[in-house]
């Protein structure tokens, strides 16, 4: 068994939700630095469950982050593994690791799922239900991209609802509404895209405040997490934009906690799994974050052309085509250029020998 230094879950075997929340950058979080009256929901709910407040997305588009997510694999600059469906036999995931724990996964998705190959990669990574648009009724398909966050949310709790306590299950709902065109059922703030995330905010609070009301809240592991962040006043360069926000809760914890530990999107794999006591060994590139073996804490991600390496000397941003870092902070450290290159070159390496 795996040494875990802190145990932070009451049950070994939760039933788990996961919010993937399109876009949701640490920009829109105010707990991370970010505008202060965008996501007043999380504000609320954050001292309620546990926040990780130095977690980072591996990339900045949705199709990578979903495969970080629930496959525990870096991103890469210029591959979309979601599309590439030769690999997704070899791929590891957390719908397939708590499948074979005999849990019962499931996938919400309100909009059609046929951009970039979703589910195709959500079938092979074993999620056995897919739900899309098609689950409501015609006249609820109103938003740009399918049925807006807070019908979507209201489903979800039914879905949650109807759960049988006999049975384990894992199930992920991904938002849709904070996204271009911006248009949502809801005005709050003038901004139109700070008015869309502090619409998909409003729609997860209302979905915790409801799931709380269920007896399967006392079983329920909620993780909130977006996909990846947002450029609003931010570049790929800037490593705030990698900066996004995690937050578990649930009656499945043991208690409140702030996690300060440095990690990437896709140690939430590995990290979870110890904590439930189940194997990952198959997740070559995911690190569970708080086993006594995390003793080189680190993020890296990509972008096009460039790649973010941080760890406890600063950070470092590296222009892949000019071959020559783009900002480091505090001060230039060639041992965090280095270790950059050697990952995305391994990672590439691996890719091949898939």
């Amino acid at each position: 068994t795996e040494d875990v230094t802190d145990t932070l879950l009451r049950t070994q075997r939760p039933d788990v939700l996961f919010v993937f929340m399109e876009s949701f950058g640490g920009k829109f979080v105010k707990e991370l630095g970010g505008i202060s009256d965008v996501a007043p929901q999380l504000s609320r709910l954050i001292p309620e469950g546990i926040f990780w407040d130095e977690y980072y997305s591996n990339s900045f588009r949705t199709d990578r982050g979903t495969c970080s997510a629930y496959g525990g694999i870096v991103a890469y600059p210029d591959v979309c593994l979601m599309k590439e469906t030769s690999f997704h036999a070899s791929l590891p995931s957390l719908a397939k690791s708590l499948s074979a724990k005999g849990y019962e996964t499931s996938y919400l998705y309100a909009g059609p799922m046929t951009n970039m190959g979703k589910r195709d990669y959500l079938e092979h990574i074993g999620f056995q239900n897919l739900l899309d648009h098609t689950t409501f009724a015609p006249e609820e398909v109103t938003g740009s991209w399918g049925v807006d966050d807070d019908l979507a949310a209201r489903k979800t709790c039914e879905l949650v609802a109807r759960k049988d306590s006999a049975q384990r299950w894992f199930m992920a709902w991904q938002t849709i509404s904070s996204h271009e065109p911006w248009k949502v059922p809801y005005q709050r703030l003038e901004d139109e895209k700070l008015n869309a995330f502090a619409y998909t905010d409003e729609c997860v609070g209302h979905l915790i405040d409801s799931l709380k009301t269920l007896p399967q809240w006392d079983n329920l592991l909620v993780v909130i997490l977006p996909d990846h962040g947002f450029l609003y006043e931010l570049t790929y360069q800037d490593p705030e934009f990698f900066h996004i926000p995690m937050l578990w809760l649930g009656g499945a914890l043991k208690e409140p906690r702030r996690m300060s530990v440095l990690m990437n999107q896709s140690d939430l794999c590995a990290t979870l799994l110890a904590q439930m006591g189940i194997s990952h060994q198959s997740f070559s590139w995911s690190r569970n974050v708080l086993s006594s073996t995390y003793d080189n804490p680190f993020v890296y991600s990509t972008y096009p052309g460039g790649v973010l390496y941080r760890d406890s000397t600063g950070t470092t941003v590296f222009d892949i085509t000019a071959s020559e870092p783009i900002l480091e902070q505090p001060a230039p450290n060639p041992e965090r250029i280095l270790k950059a290159k050697s990952i995305l070159q391994t990672s590439y390496t691996r890719l091949q020998n898939k």
